[in-house]
Formats: structure tokens, C-alpha cells, sequence
């Protein structure tokens, strides 16, 4: 992964597994975070989760954190993903489901200005990009989490090859190369770049074919007319000029959905950070070595 990079300098890792389960916290803990290896500039708060409250006390305590320090944290959970694939599950037995999830994580990006990292241990965890809105503001900087069931051993493993590396070097893009470098087919990492041009890529897929487009146009005629109170606009000219004008439209809509998924209002330097872009013929142009690859 090259491209620019961020400056972590702390953890917060949550537990919230259930009794009798083998912790993996513990090890990631005793034997990374708190080893002889870690550097004094990169600090660690341990919080024990039982039910849906104490998360929401935590969301709440580092959002307060943050606003003060302005450090970059990793946000580090460790939990069971539920076999719906759709949620998480609580010491307690409380669902949390990936929408609640990814709404305070949205919030604590924002206050980060898109440099939050998030690890999810948990089964199915890469599952959270379903509930992800390219028109909202991104929820993280960068996502490690499992695609499938995962074990101890996997997750231990990686987490300490990208701790070490991060610790020796203070360099996070170097500690994820080294994380890829495993090629561990369970566990897989995206940044906010790489998904945002997945979607964009997989929305022209679907959006080039005839069919597709008529169904843009007719939509976008039904809302321009269902909009206008008086409805004295032409509906065959409406198609004319949206068939005519749809790269032109589809262009301000994806200019503005960028604009808010990397929050380039409040936070301008974003641009240099993530320069992609939609031309007006819908293509992506993206510079190698940015926050896209």
C-alpha cells in the first residue's frame, strides 16, 4: 500500500466476549501492547464491555477524548460477530447492528478529520461496508476486519505483525504492507479510498447498460415532476434533455457525494489526500500512490 499515511498514537481496544471464550485481548495486550517493544509515544486504554450501554458510554468517553487530545486513535474491538452476518454480539447477548456501529463511527472520524482506523475482531466483520453511505461521511480512515469465521491464531498473528511494524517504523502504511504482506485470505484490510472507488467502479458497471440508464431518466423525470407543485413541465421534453444530460447530472451528483464522504468542506487538505475524480464522460481518474489504492 503506498500513499499517504497517518500519525497513530493510540489504542482503544474494547472487549466484550463471552465467559469461558479464550480472550483474545489478553495476549494482544500482555504480549503487544504492553511488551518491551512499545514505544512510549503510542499510549493504550483497555475498556470491558457487557452490554449495549457500557458501548454507548464508550462511543461517548472517547469522542469527549478526542475533542480534547486531537490524537488519531485505532478503535480495537473485540467481539463475536453474529452468524446473520448482519450485527454483533454483546457479553450480555445484546445485538449491535452494523448501521448503529458505523454511525459513531462516522462521528468519531469527523472529529479525527478522516484519520480513524478501525480493527473489528470479529466473525464476518468486513460485513459493516454494507451498512456504509457513500453520500455520508466516511467512517473510517482504514478497516481491518475478518470476510469470514476467523480463529485465535489469525488474529493474534496479524495483530502483532502490524503492531510491531508500527512500533519500529511510526509509519502506518508500512505496518499494513507488512500486514498484506501474510495474504491472509480471512482477514482483510480497505481504506475509506479504496471503498469509495469500488462503489463508484461498480455503479458504472451497473449503469452503462441501456436498460439501466432508461431507468435513471425515468426516475429522474418522475422526481423533477413529482417536485414541481404547479406540474406544467413536459414530460417527453424532461426525458429529451435528461437523456441528453445525464453524464452532466450523474457528474454534479458523484462532485457532491465525494465532497461529503471525504468531508472536504471542513476539512480541505482531504482533496490532496484523496484526489480522485469523475469526469464529465463518468470516467474515474485517480493518481497512483494516493488514499485509492
Amino acid at each position: 500500500m503506498q500513499g499517504n499515511s497517518i500519525n497513530l498514537d493510540k489504542v482503544y481496544i474494547v472487549e466484550s466476549l463471552f465467559e469461558g471464550d479464550y480472550n483474545t485481548t489478553t495476549d494482544i495486550i500482555d504480549s503487544i501492547l504492553y511488551s518491551r517493544d512499545k514505544p512510549d509515544w503510542f499510549e493504550v486504554s483497555e475498556f470491558s464491555v457487557e452490554n449495549r450501554k457500557d458501548l454507548h458510554d464508550f462511543f461517548s468517553k472517547i469522542k469527549e477524548e478526542i475533542k480534547k487530545t486531537q490524537k488519531f486513535p485505532i478503535v480495537h474491538l473485540e467481539l463475536h460477530g453474529h452468524r446473520n452476518e448482519n450485527s454483533v454480539v454483546l457479553r450480555n447477548g445484546d445485538e449491535v447492528d452494523w448501521e448503529y456501529l458505523v454511525h459513531e463511527f462516522e462521528d468519531i472520524n469527523y472529529l479525527c478529520g478522516l484519520n480513524l482506523v478501525v480493527f473489528l475482531g470479529a466473525c464476518f466483520g468486513i460485513n459493516i461496508l454494507k451498512a456504509v453511505v457513500p453520500s455520508k461521511r466516511a467512517p473510517f480512515y482504514g478497516l481491518l476486519a475478518p470476510n469470514d469465521e476467523v480463529g485465535y491464531y489469525d488474529l493474534t498473528v496479524t495483530y502483532k505483525t502490524f503492531y510491531e511494524s508500527l512500533f519500529n517504523t511510526r509509519n502506518f502504511s508500512t505496518a499494513i504492507d507488512k500486514l498484506e504482506a501474510l495474504n491472509n485470505e480471512n482477514i482483510g484490510y480497505i481504506s475509506a479510498g479504496a471503498y469509495y472507488k469500488l462503489f463508484i467502479e461498480g455503479y458504472f458497471e451497473k449503469a452503462k447498460t441501456p436498460e439501466n440508464k432508461s431507468r435513471r431518466i425515468r426516475k429522474m423525470v418522475q422526481e423533477t415532476m413529482e417536485e414541481n407543485e404547479f406540474n406544467f413541465l413536459d414530460k417527453d421534453r424532461l426525458t429529451i434533455l435528461y437523456s441528453l444530460k445525464t453524464d452532466e447530472i450523474e457528474y454534479k451528483f458523484f462532485e457532491k457525494m465525494y465532497n461529503d464522504f471525504f468531508m472536504i468542506e471542513t476539512f480541505p487538505d482531504n482533496k490532496d489526500r484523496f484526489p480522485i475524480s469523475i469526469t464529465h464522460k463518468n470516467r474515474i481518474n485517480g493518481r497512483h500512490g494516493s488514499g485509492f489504492d
